[in-house]
């Protein structure tokens, strides 16, 4: 009970903080706004950790965590908050990759507790994946002027395509609705990057920073909340 009511109280609350980003003008109060959110979600998932030590999928909220909080790591150098580099898209694309990084162990460790991959299935993933991230690649990173960043794009894409099919791969494994929500925040955080990542090398007159909010931040509530349900 006190799971569900932790959910119902968060998506209360980012839904309240919806409404405020669409009713603010400028922008610096919208990135305001935004990091809100995906601070609630970080907290929302250190609770829920936290007052559920014991678990049988403790280690496999402790990797979606460690996500979450990577990603807000990620949206603080976007959002140049925070910096390393120097440059706010190297800085950003790194954390975003540890952060899918986690959600992969997350659901390989997920889908573990349930099935196994045969050899054959595992070649057919790993074809799957290869050819989805090149898609994306195209429809991103290949953009990039500077060699290092379309490394870095071709890179990325494969790691976002790999939460993506994992995702899918853990729904249909045990269909549950943790696990389809799952899938859908896993869809949903991988159209965010891409959208966002398409914004960055190809400029375009559609304002798409209401999409790449929305997206993502229901994504990654999505993708917290699969594991507390």
């Amino acid at each position: 009970m006190f799971n569900i009511l932790l959910v119902i109280l968060t998506a209360g609350m980012l839904l309240g903080l919806e409404i405020s980003y669409f009713k603010v003008k400028k922008r610096p109060q919208r990135k305001f706004v935004f990091l809100s959110q995906v601070f609630l979600i970080l907290l929302m998932s250190l609770v829920f950790l936290i007052s559920n030590p014991n678990m049988p999928t403790f280690f496999v909220h402790l990797a979606f965590f460690t996500a979450i909080l990577t990603s807000f790591i990620g949206d603080l150098f976007m959002d140049k908050k925070l910096s390393v580099t120097g440059n706010r898209l190297i800085d950003g694309i790194v954390a975003f990759s540890v952060a899918h990084a986690f959600y992969i162990i997350g659901f390989t460790l997920w889908f573990l507790q349930t099935k196994q991959l045969s050899i054959s299935q595992q070649g057919i993933i790993v074809i799957i994946i290869l050819g989805i991230s090149l898609l994306a690649y195209r429809f991103t990173g290949y953009h990039f002027e500077k060699r290092e960043l379309r490394i870095a794009g071709l890179t990325y894409s494969l790691i976002i395509t790999t939460t993506l099919v994992a995702a899918v791969i853990v729904g249909i494994a045990n269909r549950t609705l943790g696990r389809a929500l799952a899938m859908i925040g896993a869809l949903l955080f991988y159209l965010s990057d891409l959208t966002l990542a398409h914004r960055e090398t190809k400029p375009s007159k559609i304002n798409l920073d209401p999409f790449i909010h929305f997206s993502y931040v229901l994504g990654q509530f999505f993708l917290q909340t699969a594991i507390m349900l």
